[in-house]
């Protein structure tokens, strides 16, 4: 349960973007990843647990951008608290947050 609410968390600063600027998608991404270190020091997050599945970004992303999270969701695999900036790092490097689709809002009936 705890691990899809950080997956929840982290893809938040995915869609974040779709309603603001690049740095703020960039800045959500590090601010994600430091949270995602603090939680795993803490215990929250087990050793070698991953918040990330790659299937969950599917409609945020565009097609490159789908695959530059698939190149990099391998590097929240590890046991290293640090893996999620790491993570992180990859994500930026590779210009996740130029790969980020219009999100539509939920309609109302």
């Amino acid at each position: 349960m705890k691990c899809l609410v950080v997956v929840a968390i982290f893809l938040l600063a995915l869609t974040n973007h779709a309603h603001g600027s690049s740095s703020e998608c960039q800045k959500n991404l590090e601010d994600g990843a430091k949270m995602f270190v603090d939680m795993c020091n803490r215990g929250e997050i087990p050793a070698g647990a991953s918040p990330f599945d790659d299937g969950r970004a599917t409609g945020f992303l565009d097609a490159q951008g789908q695959q530059n999270m698939n190149d990099c969701v391998e590097i929240g695999k590890g046991s290293d608290c640090n893996r999620f900036t790491e993570a992180a790092k990859c994500f930026l490097n590779k210009g996740i947050c130029n790969h980020i689709g219009d999100i539509d809002a939920p309609s109302k009936s």
